[in-house]
């Protein structure tokens, strides 16, 4: 591409890992040449060397929560919709890097 993108979010750790190695592959080098950041952690990725940037969602509360809110309506205690924020974090590591500076001559 002549303008080739500078970072990826993948939606997993699967997919994180395999962009890696369809990454190293073409030659292409993490972070210096691609940022990859994905949701999850990377406790998993063992066979990658890469440590993943994550978005780390409190996945757990969000089943939980939902869980909750359903059997509230379910049983007549909540009538009205209910919006709940909770909040997430990134984690950086060295899967990202700032974009290279490139020269167009």
């Amino acid at each position: 591409m002549s303008n080739p993108p500078t970072a990826l979010f993948v939606a997993n750790m699967f997919q994180y890992a395999h962009t890696v190695r369809a990454m190293r592959r073409l030659g292409i080098r993490i972070p210096d040449d691609l940022s990859i950041v994905s949701f999850g952690n990377t406790d998993e990725l063992a066979s990658v060397d890469s440590a993943l940037t994550a978005a780390i969602q409190p996945t757990y509360n969000f089943g939980s929560l939902g869980a909750q809110l359903l059997l509230e309506r379910m049983d007549g205690v909540r009538k009205m919709p209910t919006q709940i924020v909770l909040n997430s974090e990134i984690v950086l590591r060295s899967s990202t890097a700032p974009p290279a500076l490139k020269h167009h001559v």
